[in-house]
Formats: structure tokens, sequence, C-alpha cells
């Protein structure tokens, strides 16, 4: 390398352009819901680049994707590893505030340590790099993004020979010789920078570590840029390296060979090769006036020319469906963040819940469901939407009440209105009638012939009891206290989550059923809806008018003891004994608090209050006594509930405790009586 006459022609080089797949993003929020949430930490991540291409305008290109993320370099054909750092802020104000030459510089400082220690000559891939700031608008679905490509300030290298192309520098025969050394390399990642020994006989293609021995007559890298005046954009910190290793070197003439390859019938050819010669400049010039440490450059200019951030709006070109998929369950996420960091929603995601009515409170209760993320949401009802059911009930409009002139079916009306709120919800309507204690089915056989109603009692038992079967949670919300026997029934025999909402004009009561799971619990067992009541269910339409049929509330109470249900259940669902747990423990609570049992509330005193109620012996619908007859009988048992009226308290001893009780309340006046007149009162 011989000394030159500087020509003052100052090398200009093709900046990166960054290409981002929506891949990436999808993945970034991910991360930041799912792991980093408040966290601004750097992330490491992988880009790529090639020096190879058939499309003369393309500019130089680095591509992320959404295996930036992975832990190793996914190699790609004919792909480069470009290593970077992401740093995703909270907010935008502290995306625009944040300084951009010290976060720069900062991160330039690494890659200078690799220069000066040397390890670039055992990895050249470490030559260049990336920073990439970001913030992410999850709520629009929109990123706002800056990539900077470091490199060092401030090196006025110039020009000796202008570029050429390789094909004016070489012979035929010494082009031959180096793509064939170019067909033998297995990685190129050990040659992304490299040496070039060529001569008239010999193309010898060497790694970056072998110039600590001896100077090849070419220094070259793997060149991104198609330009045929400017080479890319990894030149400028080779050049650094070599001014820093080789002070010897300044002022001296380099070769560079700008490796730019293609392929031709599945062979690698250098065709496209550019080689010019510069003049190296002092290192001091490398440094800043009072300044120890090297300055850096290489933030990008946005699509208007100007350096800038940049913006990548998801929404607009995502699938609707996509869309609302990713979105739905945001705020639950950001629940984790601060609030409840131990909130478990994958089981709420997992969730199968049975909802016995569709009608003001089943339509709330769905609607808060879909809101905490329950994946699958089945509705039971037999009835039609009325006229008058639109304005309290929330999934029903007027046209459900005009459907064929009768209504629509108010379970599938439910279930098809979820849908419209939420495309990805499993939701379904079953269209049945609940058998019901006090209502009359008579026997099976009658007369020898078959009972057709009997028969459908039986048809829609073991209908509810498969739904009760297949799903986790049961909602018990529906209008009157027969229609909730069989359920309980089915639910504590099947080991199901109740639970309960029932509303009067200005009252209501939200409780969870006691459950029994295969070891005994810890203390009382928490009791059932009927486990207070001392007489059977019978038939409560009987003998109505039609404000004792219709259940008149006050329009707010349906809201309240919704949002206490659904609330109940999570809070018992999130607790680490679930449906086991005690009631009001403060020494084992739930993520979300305590979980009571009962919650009943009285409007026109504006009170509310939790009772814990256990578990009785002689219960119709939850005590062993029951459970065991239906065991053994199954709808036999059923038949005689439903066709004879005392046949439960006579099953239970509610029959015999009140004629215990009664016994005794006549024993204590007579013998007092006796001693009234015993003592001469």
């Amino acid at each position: 390398m011989a000394q030159t006459t500087n020509t003052n022609e100052i090398l200009q080089f093709a900046s990166f352009t960054s290409y981002v797949e929506p891949s990436f993003w999808h993945k970034l929020s991910q991360l930041k819901l799912d792991i980093d949430k408040l966290e601004e930490k750097v992330r490491l991540i992988w880009g790529k680049y090639s020096n190879y291409t058939s499309n003369t305008s393309l500019k130089p290109s680095v591509f992320v994707d959404y295996s930036a993320y992975n832990d190793q370099f996914e190699e790609g054909n004919l792909q480069l590893p470009i290593k970077g750092q992401l740093l995703n802020l909270n907010t935008l104000e502290d995306f625009k505030s944040c300084d951009k030459t010290k976060l720069l510089n900062d991160y330039g400082q690494t890659v200078w340590e690799h220069i000066t220690s040397g390890k670039v000559f055992e990895n050249p891939t470490l030559l260049v790099s990336f920073l990439l700031l970001t913030h992410a608008d999850l709520k629009k679905y929109h990123f706002y993004y800056w990539f900077a490509f470091p490199a060092v300030k401030s090196v006025p290298t110039t020009y000796i020979k202008k570029p050429q192309n390789i094909s004016e520098v070489f012979s035929q025969h010494q082009l031959s010789l180096l793509e064939k050394a170019v067909q033998d390399v297995e990685d190129w990642k050990l040659y992304s920078a490299f040496l070039l020994d060529v001569d008239s006989e010999n193309v010898c293609l060497q790694l970056l570590r072998e110039i600590k021995t001896k100077l090849g007559h070419y220094v070259g890298f793997c060149d991104p840029s198609l330009s045929p005046e400017y080479p890319g954009w990894p030149l400028r910190n080779l050049l650094a390296l070599l001014a820093y290793h080789f002070p010897e070197l300044i002022g001296m003439e380099v070769n560079i060979i700008c490796l730019r390859l293609s392929l031709s019938k599945g062979i690698r050819t250098a065709n496209a090769s550019m080689v010019l010669s510069v003049k190296l400049p002092p290192l001091t010039e490398l440094f800043e006036s009072g300044e120890d440490t090297v300055k850096w450059i290489g933030w990008e200019r946005n699509d208007r020319g100007n350096f800038g951030p940049r913006l990548a709006d998801l929404a607009s070109s995502m699938n609707p469906l996509k869309l609302v998929e990713t979105s739905v369950d945001l705020n639950l996420k950001l629940m984790k963040w601060r609030l409840v960091p131990d909130l478990d929603l994958e089981c709420l995601k997992q969730l199968r819940c049975l909802l016995l009515g569709a009608g003001t409170l089943g339509c709330s209760v769905a609607r808060l469901l879909l809101a905490w993320g329950v994946g699958k949401i089945t509705l039971v009802d037999n009835g039609r939407v009325s006229y008058s059911n639109p304005v309290r009930q929330s999934l029903f409009t007027y046209k459900d009440s005009l459907y064929k002139g009768q209504g629509s079916h108010k379970a599938e009306a439910a279930a098809d209105a979820l849908k419209l709120i939420n495309p990805h919800i499993n939701a379904n309507g079953v269209n049945l009638s609940i058998p019901m204690p006090g209502h009359v089915i008579g026997e099976l056989l009658q007369n020898g012939k078959e009972n057709p109603q009997a028969l459908e009692a039986r048809k829609s038992f073991e209908q509810l009891q498969q739904l009760i079967e297949t799903h986790d949670t049961v909602f018990l919300l529906m209008d009157s206290r027969e229609s909730r026997w069989l359920p309980t029934l089915l639910s504590a025999f099947s080991k199901k989550l109740v639970i309960n909402a029932a509303l009067g004009f200005d009252t209501y009561l939200v409780m969870r059923h006691g459950l029994q799971g295969e070891e005994p619990n810890e203390g009382p067992e928490l009791g059932c809806y009927f486990c207070n009541d001392v007489t059977a269910p019978g038939d409560s339409q009987r003998d109505r008018t039609l404000d004792q049929k219709c259940t008149v509330t006050r329009p707010g109470v349906s809201g309240i003891a919704s949002g206490l249900a659904v609330e109940l259940m999570v809070a018992t669902l999130q607790h680490p004994l679930g449906g086991k747990a005690p009631a009001i423990a403060e020494d084992e609570r739930s993520p979300l608090g305590t979980v009571p049992h009962s919650i009943r509330g009285f409007l026109s005193q504006w009170q509310q209050i939790s009772v814990t109620s256990h578990k009785f012996d002689r219960c119709i619908a939850c005590s062993d006594t029951v459970l065991k007859e239906f065991e053994v009988r199954n709808f036999e048992f059923l038949v005689d509930v439903f066709n004879t009226p005392n046949y439960l308290e006579d099953l239970t001893g509610l029959t015999a405790l009140k004629q215990e009780t009664n016994s005794d309340e006549v024993w204590e006046l007579s013998d007092s009586d006796m001693s009234d007149k015993d003592e001469g009162i």
C-alpha cells in the first residue's frame, strides 16, 4: 500500500432502511402485556440484512419480524444477522422527550468496545448493529418507532480511486476464482467482513482475524447497497476498525471490495461487486474536541426524508376479527400490571359457564362474563322475547320481540347478541323447560301407555344433566324458587360451582353454594339456596295475579345483583381453594379479596350485608339423603318429587322436625299453665 495524494473527495455511504413485518408488532404487544408490563427494560433482538438481490432499485435494508425475539438468530437463506436492542417506552411523551443523542452515544460505546477490544476480528457481525426505540399504543394498535444504525461520527474518509465495478479491476480469470471461493463459503457470518488476497493466478478469501498477521490486497465486506456510487453503511465502522488497530495505515491507500452477490442458475456470482480505494484519516479525528469518547450517528430518516420516527398503524391493516380477538382482554391484562399481578386470566379464558335463565339477570350476567374473558357461555331458557323485555334485558332489541309474530327464543337470541358483541365467543342458546317440584307430570306409564308429559320431563332432565356435567360453573338466574331445585340437586351431585342470584322488589340475594370436594372441607360446609328452608318448593305461579307472576323489581336491582354474582364467581375461582374457599377468611384471601358465602342487599335502606350459613343435614336439595336417593333411583326419584307435594319433606325428615317443633311448643305451654296452677298464682 503506497503513500498517495488526497483528492479531497469525501466518501459517502448508503444508509440502512428498516422494514418491520406486522408479526414483529404482534409479538411486541404480547410481550408488553404479559411479561414486560410497566418495565422499560432493554430487550436484545435480531435483525437481518443481505448482500444478495436482483432488484437494483432496492435500498440497503434491515428486516425484523417475529423471529427477532428468538434467543438465537434464525438462519435464513442468504441472510446475515444484525444484533440490536429494543427499548419500548410506556408513554408517547417519554418517547418524544428522551435524549436521542445520548441514547445513541451510550449504545455506540458498546460497538466501540467491540472494535477496540478486537472482538470484531473474531466475530465481524459485531461491526453492524441497531437500536430500536418504540412506543406501543395497544388501545389503538399504533406503534411509534425509530431505528438507529450506530456509525462512528466525523470520519472524513476520502477517495483515492472512485468506485468501479469489479469487472473493471479484476480479470475474468480472477473473477472466476473469486466466485469459486465465494461458492465454497458455508457460514457467511464469519465472512461479513473479510480479507482478499489477489494475484494473477490466485484469489484467496480469508477470515478478518488474519489481518493481525498480514494485510491482504483488499479488505472486504458484505455490502447491502446496490448503488454504483455509494458503498453500504457497514463500511463506516470497518474503516474505524482499521484506523484504530493499524495506525500505520493513516494517510495510506486502502483497497476495499464491496461484495455484492447474486444467483445465476443456482451459482453465486460477484459481478455486481464494487472496488474502491480510500485514504484513512488520523485517529484523533474520530473524537470531538475536548472529548475522550467517540460520537455516533445513525438515526434513520422517516418517509418524508426527515430525521424522525415512523408510525405503524396496524388497526388499519388488521382483519377486524383479529383485532377484536387481540383487544378484547386488554383491560384484563392491564389489571395484572399494577393492581392484581397474581390474577389468573387463563382459568377464566378456559371457563365454561352455564346460565339458567336468559332474562334480566341472564343478559346482564352474560355481558359481564364477556368482559372477564370467559371462553364459553351457554344460556338456557324456555321463554320468548316479549315487547316488555328489551328495556330491561340488555341483550334484546325491539326486533327480537317481532320475530314471527311471537318473539325470538330468549336463549338463542341472547347467544346471537353475544356473538355480535364478540365474534370469538363460544356462545350457545338452548330452548329448554326445567322440570320443577309442584308441577305434576304424572307417571311414566298411564293405563299401559307412555305419558307424553312425563317423557318430555325426562328428556328435559337428561338434557339439563348433560349441560351441567359439561360446564364448570352454573348460574341460577330464574324467576321462581321451584325452578332452582333440580339444577341445585344436579350441580351438587356433579360437584359444580353454583352462583345463585334472586331478586325482590328492592332486595337481592347473591350466593355461592357450598362445594364438597373429594376430601372433606376444613370446618363446616357452606349451604345452598335451600338450606335455610323447612318447606319444599311448590307451584308458585298458581292462582297468582299478573303483578305476582312477573318479577317486579326496581330496575337498578338486577344490575347490582348481576355484577355481584359475576364478581363472586371470579373471586371464588381465583382463591387457592376455588369453590371450597371458606367464607370471609382474612388469612386465605383471593387475589381479589375475601370470598363471602352470600350477599343480601336492601336498596330501600341502602344497605348490604354478607351472611354465612352452613349446610343443613335435612336440606331438600343438597343433603346426603337427597343425593343418595337420586343416585340410586335417578329419574324415578324425580317423578315422586314432581308428583307428590310433601315427598321431599318426608324423605329428609323435615315433616318430623316440624311435628317435633309444634309438639315442643304445645308442651311448653301446658307445662307453664300447670306450674302456674300448682303455685297458686
